[in-house]
């Protein structure tokens, strides 16, 4: 009896945690992206890999791009994703991480799973699809920090004159938020238009 309580329950969970994935090809340059689909609104689950100004490849390594995609400065951000996308406000973000459980229980869904993050005791999950790779950042100097240790998202929401961010840390089991300067380089996630 408990093995069949238990088998129900692993169905169970398995289903809560299912997600409609999908692929979507941007025109502009003919990248395709996974897209999955999370409390009823797609999202990308990979980073935005589209090259304008104010963006750069990690360390100017146009091969990471591939994988960790670009890091855009707020402003150039606001204007890059597709048509039909847009970059998240920090209003849909909370949407999303309230609708897996909150904070606490988004990161670990969010993250992506295996050894790109630095403790790899501390990856993730990835039961929601997001797959949220510790992509690093540019800072204002110019320099590159922390791959393997930051996942920081842009969001479309100013506090004056800052820009909001959604980041997760290899550290912390948890979804953050924070102001920044909108001259940081962040990656971006598109969200489908509604």
């Amino acid at each position: 009896m408990k093995r069949l309580i238990l088998l129900l329950f692993l169905i169970i969970a398995g289903r809560a945690f299912s997600q409609e994935t999908s692929t979507f090809t941007d025109n502009r340059d003919g990248h395709t992206y996974k897209i999955v689909k999370i409390a009823g609104q797609w999202w990308f689950a990979e980073n935005l890999n589209y090259k304008t100004d104010n963006s750069w490849a990690y360390n100017n390594d146009e091969s990471l791009a591939d994988k960790y995609g670009r890091l855009y400065t707020w402003q150039s951000a606001q204007n890059v994703c597709p048509d039909g996308w847009h970059i998240p406000s920090n209003d849909e973000w909370d949407a999303m991480v309230d609708a897996i459980g909150g904070e606490t229980q988004a990161a670990i869904k969010l993250k992506s799973t295996g050894s790109d993050w630095q403790d790899s005791n501390q990856a993730g999950q990835n039961t929601v699809g997001f797959n949220a790779f510790p992509a690093g950042y540019r800072d204002l100097d110019g320099s590159f920090k922390d791959m393997g240790q930051i996942a920081a998202f842009w969001t479309a929401t100013e506090n004056g004159d800052l820009a909001w961010r959604r980041y997760l840390i290899y550290s912390r089991g948890v979804i953050s938020r924070g102001n920044d300067n909108k001259g940081f380089g962040y990656s971006v996630r598109c969200v489908k238009d509604q």
